[in-house]
């Protein structure tokens, strides 16, 4: 039974964020969904594409640096291939999206705070702490859910 319910909402999930993500390449969406830890250029190739920073056929390298040129990326020593922590996937996330901003992150800056907020609008769920690995598909699932709370349901 628990078995068939994991089909059933993996399914769910892969066929939402494949609506959702439609003009984005299949390989590169395969290589994300079936990621065990997310890294710094997947999230960034998702954000940038949603954003219209970069094209569907951007590079993670591109994505990334298109990314850090903005400043939606704050560390100084993540590359394209870092594993992605929850944290600054709702920072890039939080940006990428414009999500209202509480007053301890615009005061502090701290990815911490944005992912705090993330949090509190049901984005992330409960199981996740900020220094949480993520895998492909834990972060396009955040992905999808911001899309569609604070950019409408075609944002990706």
């Amino acid at each position: 039974m628990v078995r068939k319910m994991k089909k059933i909402l993996f399914s769910l999930l892969f066929c939402i964020c494949g609506a959702l993500v439609s003009a984005q390449t299949a390989a590169k969406l395969s290589d994300i969904i079936y990621t065990e830890r997310a890294t710094y250029g997947q999230t960034c190739y998702i954000a940038a594409a949603a954003a219209g920073f970069t094209g569907d056929d951007a590079s993670y390298e591109e994505a990334f640096s298109a990314m850090k040129e903005r400043g939606f990326i704050r560390s100084k020593t993540a590359t394209p291939d870092t594993p992605i922590t929850m944290k600054h996937i709702a920072s890039i996330f939080s940006l990428t999206w414009d999500v209202q901003e509480s007053v301890m992150s615009v005061l502090t800056r701290q990815p911490r705070y944005q992912f705090r907020q993330l949090k509190a609008y049901g984005v992330i769920p409960a199981i996740f702490g900020p220094e949480s690995a993520a895998s492909g598909r834990d972060m396009l699932g955040v992905a999808s859910k911001c899309a569609s709370l604070f950019g409408g349901g075609d944002a990706l």
